[in-house]
């Protein structure tokens, strides 16, 4: 919607006038109106009357068409504006009735302007606020409204033949009027005076408007300084919490690279334990059945009798193969034991990889907390999460001891 002033001319006598809204159009020819409403009971008496009246009468009734073709836009558009703002209304349909309540007013402020240069200027229509006018308003009061018509007439230089009395008369007195033989000051001191009132109201309407608008901006600045007070203080809040934050965050992060190697160490020594488990798993039980079914026919060759003896009941088997067996039954026991073990010691230490991890781990969530960690609860977890690891080996199993190491062990004791 346009919000330029109306900048129109109204007459040599009076120069130019400004409106700022098109309600103060509508104030202006209500004030017109009512001024020229003294001719009322003679505009139509006769043809020459209505000859003079008709540029006044066009003039008023299009203005006011204009404002009142203007209302009615603006009327629609504010239902236009209530449909858009209704709930139930689509994106899409929504900007399409917003499209519609955005009334442009720069056509109809293009006519009024071009009414105003038509009757004012081309016409010759007398403001009200003119001396020309108020001559007229005294004429009316002296000599009669139909003689201040026909002077109005005149001073219009409307063509007429002024052959009757009170055409006559009220032209005699224009021409009077404006050549002076007639005092021109009462008339001019009114329109000035009118015109001085006009000014004065606008002053202190602008003055009333400055001094809102100075109060509101006073009231805009305590209440920004205020935010600015309280802005401060939360930004200097936020400050000091945010470097807290980056402190700690710097702490934890510091703390996590240093923590970053060992978990990713354990978590290849979890892998490493997990397929040697299940590699010494599978090769225990691959051994234990190859010592079983060693032993199995071994012991069924060396105790099978020999065929052909006079009495089998007497026959033992040599005592060399008997030696034979039972050293290849413990040898195949200490593999299968040793075998054993290391499944179960890349079992533990799997799990113990696993539970590092998951304490590094926990300890960096820890970090990251709100309450922090306390720092004896820290030294805890770090003793335990750095203890010495067990390498897997088994300590205790080696080759049997031969009879020789089992005398002088035995011997020792």
């Amino acid at each position: 919607m346009s919000t330029d002033r109306i900048q129109v001319t109204l007459g040599p006598d009076v120069g130019g006038k400004s409106f700022k809204t098109f309600k103060e159009v509508s104030e202006w020819l209500a004030k017109e109106r009512e001024f020229w409403d003294m001719l009322r009971e003679v505009r139509s008496n006769t043809r020459e009357a209505q000859i003079v009246w008709q540029p006044f009468e066009d003039c008023f009734r299009q203005l006011g068409e204009i404002l009142n073709q203007l209302a009615a836009q603006e009327r629609e558009a504010v239902e236009w504006r209530k449909r858009a703002e209704s709930e139930n209304v689509g994106e899409v349909q929504k900007q399409e009735f917003l499209r519609r309540a955005d009334l442009d007013t720069k056509p109809f402020a293009d006519r009024i302007k071009s009414s105003f240069q038509q009757f004012y200027q081309r016409n010759g229509v007398i403001p009200s606020i003119s001396p020309r006018a108020k001559f007229v308003a005294t004429v009316a009061k002296n000599s009669g409204p139909g003689v201040a018509l026909f002077a109005t007439g005149y001073l219009m230089r409307t063509r007429l033949d002024f052959g009757g009395t009170e055409m006559l008369e009220g032209a005699l007195a224009a021409s009077y009027f404006e050549t002076g033989i007639t005092d021109r000051e009462p008339a001019e001191t009114e329109s000035l005076a009118e015109l001085r009132r006009s000014w004065q109201d606008q002053f202190q309407k602008i003055h009333d408007d400055i001094a809102t608008s100075a109060q509101r901006q006073s009231e805009l600045n305590t209440e920004t300084g205020a935010q600015h007070l309280k802005q401060q203080s939360e930004f200097a809040d936020l400050i000091a919490k945010e470097k807290a934050d980056w402190v700690a965050l710097h702490k934890t992060y510091d703390e996590n690279l240093a923590l970053a190697k060992p978990v990713e160490f354990w978590k290849k020594k979890a892998r490493s334990h997990f397929w040697l488990s299940w590699i010494f798993g599978i090769v225990a039980l691959i051994a234990g059945g190859g010592v079983y079914w060693l032993l199995h026919n071994l012991f069924q060759e060396t105790l099978r009798v020999p065929d052909g003896l006079k009495d089998p009941a007497a026959w033992h088997p040599e005592y060399w193969r008997l030696g034979v067996m039972i050293a290849a039954g413990i040898f195949g026991v200490w593999v299968i034991r040793i075998l054993v073990r290391l499944f179960l010691s890349h079992v533990h230490l799997l799990a113990d990889a696993n539970e590092r991890v998951t304490m590094a781990q926990t300890y960096l969530s820890l970090l990251r907390s709100d309450g922090g960690l306390p720092e004896k609860d820290r030294q805890l977890i770090l003793q335990t999460l750095f203890r010495p690891a067990s390498s897997g080996v088994v300590k205790d199993d080696g080759v049997p001891l031969s009879w020789i190491e089992a005398i002088t062990k035995t011997g020792s004791k």
